[in-house]
């Protein structure tokens, strides 16, 4: 629970973050709001943990996450909404984006981050201390994984 008092301390403490929540900022004084919150956070961690990961014809990695996976991450975000009275708008939508933007990584363990991350040694030896690449695959790429919520979230 470390990381969830860390969540709840950031996440209180953070000015900017607190003037552009319009919406939801209010609603940042119950813990259970926070607790709900912490869980969004989790699962979008865990949507990005759970990922299908592949090296490309070019060397480079990529990694596919199906739509269900945003579905179900988008009905939670609307669940969250409705607890909170509020509606799924544009707006309410943008305000959990940048919650879990600012805030997924919190979740993580460091087990689930060392279990998730790879080394491309590099192969020539000439140069000093090149090591090689390193690559965190729990590191989301948001313009991908917003449009992945945005095409599987049902405003109705």
């Amino acid at each position: 629970m470390k990381n969830y008092e860390k969540f709840k301390t950031d996440i209180k403490n953070n000015n900017d973050l607190l003037l552009e929540l319009k919406l939801i900022r209010k609603n940042l004084e119950h813990e259970d709001v926070l607790t709900q919150l912490f869980s969004l956070c989790r699962e979008t961690f865990l949507t990005q943990y759970n990922a299908e990961i592949f090296k490309n014809e070019n060397g480079s990695f990529g990694y596919f996450i199906p739509n269900e996976a945003f579905k179900v991450l988008g009905n939670h975000i609307k669940e969250f909404l409705n607890s909170i009275n509020l509606q799924l708008s544009k707006d309410s939508l943008g305000e959990i984006i940048l919650i879990l933007k600012s805030y997924y990584h919190l979740t993580a363990t460091s087990e689930e981050i060392a279990k998730k991350s790879h080394v491309e040694h590099n192969n020539d030896s000439t140069q000093f201390a090149l090591f090689g690449t390193f690559y965190n695959f729990t590191r989301i790429d948001w313009g991908i994984f917003e449009k992945g919520i945005k095409e599987n979230i049902s405003f109705e």
